[in-house]
């Protein structure tokens, strides 16, 4: 007879009842399951009774191999199953016991765990208990999967696991550590490319299906993989490379403009890109470019975000943000170019502070502050020498004799930059005299740029105009108000445009600079609007895409004669925004007000949703300088009061809030001040002032109603029924997140859907109904995925632990809650870290352990005003005996 007891083989017993009667008496084994959840495990459909369960009861004992296993106590029933009997048990012990072992000892573990599997569990059983348990162990199992996989590969089995891994992958495409697996065996394989192609592969997929980027160790082994991109043409500098070579963490790469400083970190970057496995980052720090450098604080969310960091996770204050980055960054091999420095102070908060990062900055500056007090190694770059400039035009194939060469090195004053403009040139106008050269920069520019047709010329000059960091063709076309395809290309060829490696164009700060310097102020003031309106046009179109159901509350958008992208869908669009966002936010100035003032109501929820804080509140503040009436500076006011709660600045938050609501009271926009007190309500519940908040839910109720509007009415109706949840009315609270959903259900608002599923989820939880509650918070990640939400994702993984804590589940509980502080850190939501750090206290088996969650959450609530988990963290150490 086969192992009554067994799970992961073929059924020992038939009959559906007396299957799911045994699994769930398996699933629950040694514990007591109450009669009245057997019933309805049993009868989902129609209520069964006590008596039809103790027949099937009876009917169970008649076949197990020792009946008194199976006993009746306390209105329940217990199967006891001994150690060794289970084959779950068996698969979990090894399991466990691999995770302790060396490569080679886990791999065997692993193979042993895996073979006890011989059927799926539960097949064919529907009981929710089942069902979730059937998922359980199926995850466990990819789990071992993967791990046996990973622990050949460290044993260097690279090439043999690769087809295992590559089939699984195919079956997981959203599995991260798996599709890294995959590309960490491509690579060891010798096949980075391919490697690489899986990492594009997989993060349109995430971007198509999930809206999210990959997470940070995906991201993290797709910058080691594909390192800074070296420059296309590369030449000379032999002494400068082995000097490099021999330098310590902190490099500093100095000299002339047009000098190479670039070209010489970007190519030395790529070639010891072996040495830093963690990857490579560059920022531009646009020290000399015609705009304002880049501000310490914005480059230090760029590179937060570079390493996984998402929305309101970047600390509002530089300092903060500073710390953070040395964090993630302390110990690993990393290599940061920090480009185009204008001085000392706006690269120092960037340094990582650990010798296991390589840096390296270059700067017209000499930056001396950094060689006496960082210790850095200061390389002054010179100009190339003869040889080397004549070997660039070699490599550059210029049609000239030896006597020639020689005059064009000495005319270009043997810099780079001006070589290759004046060698393009040579080629394309052999009988050009390089005596014509004056023997600087700007007369190798105007030699070149006099070759140019007219139309190419002007695009050039018009290239200047531009107000971002690069563009593409279709934003040059609405420029220059002609297609720029051919001028683009003519451009390119004469090295006064730089064509980037994903199709984008840029010009050298000093082309830059001459540009604007060619271009006559009404040839620009003809051009720009055209510009502007191409990217307030484009940027509606995708926000169409983005939050169609808020369409008729943005500005309406004169359609332009340049054709803007044709976005296929959500996904598209937000890829375009993403793309375009820091050229719309460079446009935004004090003295473009139309442009501001329609940017920042098209734009809003897009920066909201991605967690682009400071972007908001330097645009909407720009946009609240350029209000032109009282309802304009309203609706700008509870913008800024969102972007400063994204941030967890509370008392800013709550006076914007407050000015906007009394601004509206001499207004007639009734849907914007219905958003007013829903955020108002918002700031309440987040101080724990339920009956507060559940007031100003029923004003912005109540506002809706005058207004016909009822755009926000499932968020509204959501936040009411949370209330009404945290003041113990479960009924009231039950009946509004079920309108909420409903409304849900007829929109498009998956953002809203996901809040209300998790709110939902929290009241079963509350009642009781920790199944119920599962399915929900399982409905609440995938509609948290679909829109990118992170907060809500945070929320969930929280409440997935606290149910399977109540539920008894406390492993299960305690990978939740770490999953969730991690979430909790991502978006950078402390009052949620402290609930979570309290939750770990209270799952954890260990006291030392539990004492140091609870001493951790009572520092971090003090710190933030969080009362309620300031006193759990008390009680908590207090039942620690601490």
């Amino acid at each position: 007879m086969a192992n009554a007891y067994a799970v992961l083989g073929p059924p020992a017993f038939r009959g559906r009842l007396r299957r799911t009667l045994l699994g769930v008496l398996l699933a629950r084994a040694n514990r007591l399951v109450p009669a009245d959840l057997l019933v309805e495990e049993l009868w989902p459909e129609r209520p069964g009774t006590a008596s039809k369960l103790q027949l099937h009861v009876f009917r169970l004992r008649q076949v197990l191999p020792e009946p008194d296993r199976l006993s009746f106590e306390a209105d329940g029933y217990r199967l006891r199953v001994l150690p060794g009997e289970s084959d779950v048990e068996q698969f979990e012990s090894l399991l466990d016991e691999a995770a302790a072992h060396d490569p080679g000892r886990r791999a065997e573990l692993l193979r042993a765990a895996l073979d006890l599997w011989h059927a799926e569990p539960y097949a064919g059983l529907t009981a929710p208990i089942l069902v979730a348990e059937r998922r359980r162990l199926l995850d466990r199992r990819l789990t071992a999967t993967e791990a046996l996989y990973r622990a050949e590969a460290e044993l260097g089995h690279h090439a043999d696991v690769l087809p295992e891994v590559t089939a699984l992958a195919a079956a997981h495409p959203l599995r991260e550590s798996l599709q890294a697996l995959r590309m960490a065996c491509l690579h060891e394989t010798g096949r980075t490319e391919a490697a690489l192609a899986v990492y594009r592969e997989v993060r349109d997929t995430m971007i198509a299906e999930l809206g999210l980027e990959p997470g940070p160790e995906l991201r993290a082994l797709g910058r080691r993989l594909s390192p800074v991109v070296p420059p296309r043409e590369f030449t000379g500098r032999r002494a400068e490379l082995s000097e490099m070579d021999s330098a310590g963490p902190l490099i500093v790469l100095t000299g002339t403009a047009g000098v190479g400083k670039t070209s010489l970190a970007l190519h030395w970057a790529h070639q010891v890109r072996t040495r830093f496995p963690d990857g490579s980052l560059h920022v531009d720090l646009r020290g000399y470019g015609p705009d304002a450098p880049m501000p310490t604080s914005e480059a230090l969310a760029t590179l937060l975000r570079a390493l996984g960091v998402r929305g309101a996770g970047i600390p509002a204050a530089p300092e903060e943000r500073a710390a953070r980055f040395r964090t993630l960054v302390d110990r690993k091999r990393l290599l940061l170019v920090l480009d185009n420095a204008a001085e000392v102070e706006q690269v120092r908060p960037l340094l990582p502070g650990t010798p296991s990062c390589q840096v390296v900055i270059t700067s017209r500056d000499a930056l001396a502050g950094l060689v006496a007090r960082e210790g850095a190694h200061r390389i002054a770059l010179g100009r190339l020498t003869g040889e080397e400039a004549t070997e660039l035009l070699r490599a550059a194939q210029v049609p000239a004799d030896a006597e020639t060469t020689t005059r064009l090195v000495e005319r270009c004053a043997r810099l780079p930059l001006a070589l290759r403009i004046a060698a393009e040139s040579l080629k394309a106008y052999p009988d050009a005299d390089p005596d014509a050269l004056g023997g600087d920069m700007r007369t190798v520019f105007s030699w070149s740029y006099q070759r140019l047709r007219p139309e190419t010329a002007r695009l050039f000059r018009l290239c200047g105009a531009h107000p971002g960091l690069d563009i593409d063709r279709q934003a040059l076309t609405a420029l220059a108000g002609a297609d720029a395809r051919r001028g683009l290309d003519e451009l390119r060829r004469a090295h006064l445009v730089e064509e980037t490696a994903d199709g984008r164009y840029r010009l050298h700060d000093l082309l830059r600079a001459y540009a604007v310097e060619l271009a006559s102020p009404d040839e620009v003031a003809e051009a720009l609007p055209r510009l502007l309106g191409w990217y307030l046009y484009a940027a509606a179109r995708a926000m169409d895409r983005i939050s169609p159901h808020e369409s008729g509350r943005r500005p309406e958008i004169e359609p332009t004669a340049a054709a803007v992208p044709e976005f296929s869908g959500y996904h598209d669009a937000l890829r375009w925004l993403d793309t375009e966002r820091a050229n719309l936010l460079l446009a935004a100035s004090p003295h473009r007000t139309e442009y501001v003032g329609l940017l920042s109501p098209l734009l809003w929820r897009y920066l909201d949703n991605g967690g682009y804080n400071d972007d908001a509140l330097k645009l909407h503040t720009l946009a609240l300088d350029a209000a032109k009436d009282i309802s304009a500076r309203a609706v700008t006011l509870n913008r800024i009061g969102l972007a400063h709660f994204r941030l967890w600045q509370q008392e800013e938050a709550m006076r914007a809030f407050e000015q906007a609501s009394a601004l509206h009271e001499h207004t007639e926009d009734h849907v914007a001040r219905t958003g007013v007190l829903n955020n108002l309500g918002l700031m309440h519940a987040i101080a724990n002032e339920f009956t507060e908040a559940a007031r100003c839910y029923e004003a912005a109720l109540e506002c809706q109603r005058e207004s016909g509007d009822h755009t926000f009415a499932a968020a509204i109706l959501g936040n009411l029924g949370d209330a009404y949840r945290r003041l113990g009315e479960h009924e009231r609270a039950e009946e509004l997140l079920e309108r909420s959903l409903a409304i849900n259900g007829e929109t498009a608002d998956r953002g809203t859907e996901a809040v209300n599923l998790c709110h939902f989820a929290a009241l079963c939880e509350d009642t009781g109904r920790y199944t119920e509650a599962l399915d929900y918070l399982d409905r609440t990640l995938t509609a948290a995925a679909a829109c990118g939400n992170h907060l809500v994702h945070a929320d969930a993984r929280h409440q997935l632990g606290t149910v399977h804590l109540k539920l008894g589940e406390r492993e299960r509980a305690r990978t939740h809650l770490r999953e969730a502080l991690e979430a909790a850190d991502a978006v950078g939501n402390r009052q949620l870290r402290a609930r979570v750090l309290n939750d770990l206290g209270e799952a954890t088996d260990d006291p030392a352990e539990a004492a140091l969650h609870h001493s951790a959450a009572l520092d971090l609530a003090s710190s933030i005003g969080e009362f309620v988990e300031q006193a759990r963290a008390t009680r908590g150490l207090a039942a620690r005996g601490h």
